[in-house]
């Protein structure tokens, strides 16, 4: 993958790296301190790239690994190829690049070549004891110093990993015991899974033996699952467009459909998600599993909306420079890309590429779902974009886009009547001006629902000083084992549950009108916005009695009428939280996957009484708009220089398939 490397230099920590011998076999290159009037007889020559030759068809270079023990110093040839001719003849190479700052020296044609760590070890793990074995690898492969060719290199990833007779996704070096435990599970997992396969047996999900034995053992997750492999976004393209791929980590390996079938199995199983309480932690495999979603994208009528579709779910993913974000991605766009006009170009700045990005994904699509991913992130790596541009460099958790349903599938409803987006811009392309009109105006607000966060540390200390029954919670954590491994978060865990009924109670303090509200009690309009439209296969009726389990259960903690949300205090009484406990000690309410659009967001009403689920930023006096192509409500605010701030997306249930729409209201919006 590309992650923005720099090519070599002749530098003091080089002469480090490099021997006399080294020096003697130059080849007659002369270093680069030589050619700047600095060079001695003892500076160490270095290699350096060559044009591609003109009759080459989409040139590229390989790297010839030339055979040797791993003792041995790691010798290499580097060589120029037409991409058309080579289809096959080479593997192409997926890893994180590492420390950017941690390099060392190994020989390329015959003289020193500077690379990372990681790379030279996973060239180390890769080469053959007696055979002579060719790889693509793009911190040597690509000269990263010549902006041209980077920009055509990377246009050219797509090609480059489609005619690789395979991609070697390179885990690391081997962890001691650990490594070859956790192939040898993945592939117990393995042939369990082909096992109950043929049987035709039911897999019963957090039972059974196996789920006993590895319940608790993490040695899969720490080899593979927490490997910062998964959260590269070069990494995602290369593993989508491999023929077939292998995963090796030292000198183990295993084949990427094997590893997959592994995980799946593992996932029925339960091994990788441990429920407790109600709560329902992100699965360690979910990489995996996104990843093979990912393989399975639906079709697209235009390539806009795909690049968006990809975009979207590498969202969490990083990169180097974040530039890599957009270029990326563009790989995975299977057709009419020259449609979008957005070519790599590192020339451009950051901001430059988002801003473009963004106009080109508005005006080819005529929708406004990009608007969807525009979050406001503390710390942004552009703090001046539009508030209309999303920052995808970013990282951090987000609000899942009410474009999909709870369940991450397409919305099939649309605010605006699916008429489509006519967006222009102002101001150098700095102002989007777009049709619509306001709806209502927020008037009332409710706290954020912040996302239950795994790794928050609870302090034990602080629970004693306050609880005079703290040592009967430590017996707790040690009668079921679970220290660890979620249980030792439960005061979290019950902080984040507890936040709901905060919600349960400004909700019933108000009185909605939403229109279109089933019954039109209450409880069904709360309900309905918890899970922002989204149905069980039973319809309303089975939606509603699912919610009315998941109300039932937070009854202990509903008494704690004198809890404060955002603290565990002597007000914690011991026989509610052993009552929410026995309550949810075996699983969860199956509501609770239909709230996820709600972490990161507020409850809010507004003039005309609508209930409304709301961005996390919205203030009373904010604006609920419908903007023409918009699938979605969304809030704005008022600028005293007569524009608009994009606040985020609301979702009013009863006005989400043009209900509340009028078009001949509609005026131009202009949004900075």
């Amino acid at each position: 993958m590309y992650e923005g490397l720099t090519s070599n230099s002749d530098d003091e920590e080089d002469k480090k790296n490099t021997t006399d011998g080294d020096a003697e076999k130059g080849n007659g290159q002369e270093s680069e301190k030589a050619e700047e009037g600095e060079g001695s007889s003892n500076a160490a020559p270095i290699h350096r790239y060559t044009s591609f030759p003109a009759e080459f068809s989409r040139p590229f270079r390989l790297l010839r690994l030339l055979p040797g023990n791993r003792d041995e110093t790691l010798e290499c040839q580097l060589f120029e190829a037409s991409l058309d001719e080579q289809a096959e003849n080479y593997e192409a190479l997926s890893y994180v690049w590492g420390d950017a700052s941690n390099r060392v020296s190994i020989r390329v044609n015959g003289v020193p070549f500077r690379i990372s760590k990681n790379l030279r070890d996973a060239l180390l793990d890769l080469r053959h004891a007696t055979n002579t074995r060719v790889v693509w690898a793009d911190a040597i492969c690509i000269n990263q110093n010549d902006s041209a060719e980077r920009d055509s290199q990377v246009a050219s990833m797509r090609a480059i990993y489609q005619n690789a007779s395979q991609t070697v996704v390179w885990l690391g070096p081997e962890m001691s015991k650990k490594t070859p435990r956790a192939f040898e599970l993945i592939q117990k997992l393995y042939n369990d899974a082909l096992d109950v396969r043929k049987s035709g047996k039911a897999v019963e999900r957090w039972k059974g033996k196996e789920y006993s034995k590895l319940m608790l053992d993490d040695t899969m997750e720490a080899v593979f699952m927490r490997h910062p492999w998964w959260l590269r976004v070069w990494t995602a393209q290369e593993i989508l467009l491999a023929r077939r791929a292998t995963i090796v980590s030292g000198s183990c390996e295993v084949e990427w459909d094997e590893f997959c079938t592994a995980v799946n199995y593992g996932d029925e199983l339960g091994i990788f998600q441990i429920v407790v309480l109600g709560v329902v932690p992100q699965a360690e495999s979910w990489m995996v599993t996104a990843v093979q979603a990912l393989k399975n994208a639906p079709s697209h009528s235009n390539p806009a909306d795909e690049l968006f579709y990809y975009l979207l779910r590498t969202r969490g993913r990083g990169a180097t420079d974040p530039r890599d974000k957009i270029f990326a991605v563009l790989g995975l766009v299977s057709s009419n890309i020259q449609e979008l006009g957005i070519h790599p170009d590192y020339h451009a700045s950051t901001e430059q590429v988002y801003c473009e990005a963004t106009r080109r994904l508005m005006a080819v699509s005529g929708s406004l779902d990009v608007l969807g991913v525009c979050f406001p992130f503390e710390d942004r790596v552009v703090p001046e974009l539009p508030s209309w541009v999303p920052d995808w460099g970013s990282q951090g958790y987000v609000a899942s886009p009410l474009i999909e349903d709870a369940h991450g599938a397409p919305r099939t409803t649309h605010a605006s009547r699916r008429l489509p987006a006519k967006p222009t811009w102002q101001d150098d392309g700095n102002t989007l001006v777009v049709e619509g009109h306001v709806v209502d105006v927020i008037t009332q607000l409710s706290v954020v629902a912040d996302r239950y966060d795994e790794d928050k540390v609870w302090n034990m200390e602080e629970f004693e000083n306050d609880y005079d029954n703290a040592p009967f919670y430590q017996e707790l954590l040690d009668a079921f084992g679970m220290l660890g491994r979620g249980l030792g978060n439960l005061p979290n865990m019950i902080t984040h549950v507890a936040l709901y009924i905060e919600w349960e109670e400004f909700v019933k303090g108000l009185k909605p009108t939403n229109p279109n509200s089933g019954n039109g009690d209450l409880m069904s309009i709360y309900c309905q916005t918890l899970s922002t439209g989204t149905m069980a296969p039973g319809g309303l009726q089975e939606t509603e009695t699912l919610f009315k389990t998941w109300l039932d259960q937070l009854a202990p903690i509903r008494s704690l009428r004198n809890w404060k949300v955002n603290r565990i205090g002597g007000t914690f009484k011991l026989l509610s939280l052993l009552g929410y406990i026995k309550t949810t000690w075996n699983g969860y309410g199956e509501f609770l996957t239909y709230i996820t659009p709600s972490t990161e967001r507020r409850m809010g009403a507004c003039e005309k009484g609508y209930l409304c689920l709301l961005p996390k930023l919205t203030q009373v006096g904010d604006k609920l708009v419908i903007l023409k192509g918009g699938r979605v409500p969304v809030i704005l605010r008022p600028r005293h220089d007569g524009s608009m701030e994009f606040i985020g997306e609301a979702y009013v249930h009863g006005i989400m398939n043009g209900e509340a729409f009028e078009e001949d209201k509609c005026a131009e919006m202009r949004i900075a």
